[in-house]
């Protein structure tokens, strides 16, 4: 029950967050052409241009959302059922991890080196 909670938290986070974000970019894209279509006298070719312009990016803002960078592509869910899940590292981490790993076999290496001369 808890973890059904937890999903249906953060999705409903995720929602409101694009709902807002797609509203916020229209809504800017409206306010600024009416503003320079009253400055230049271009009524009203400049706010369709920007309303149109802020619709593009408010859907751009959920694409990225959604799809590309990391509301739902990040978290690989293996079962509903269990709480566990997998997240997908960056490469600085799988690299670091792996330098670490080197350094890790090298201090064994020379470890055991040490341990094998001092018992002769």
């Amino acid at each position: 029950m808890a973890r059904k909670t937890r999903n249906f938290s953060r999705s409903l986070g995720d929602a409101i967050s694009m709902a807002t974000s797609f509203v916020a970019a229209i809504a800017l894209g409206y306010f600024a052409g009416d503003y320079l279509d009253t400055r230049f006298g271009t009524e009203p070719w400049l706010m369709l241009l920007s309303l149109l312009l802020g619709l593009v990016t408010g859907l751009k803002i959920i694409y990225d959302k959604a799809v590309k960078k990391g509301g739902f592509g990040n978290v690989l869910e293996k079962d509903e059922d269990t709480e566990t899940r997998d997240y997908a590292p960056s490469k600085e981490i799988i690299t670091a991890l792996d330098e670490a790993k080197q350094r890790l076999a090298e201090l064994d290496k020379s470890g055991k080196e040490d341990r094998d001369s001092g018992q002769k």
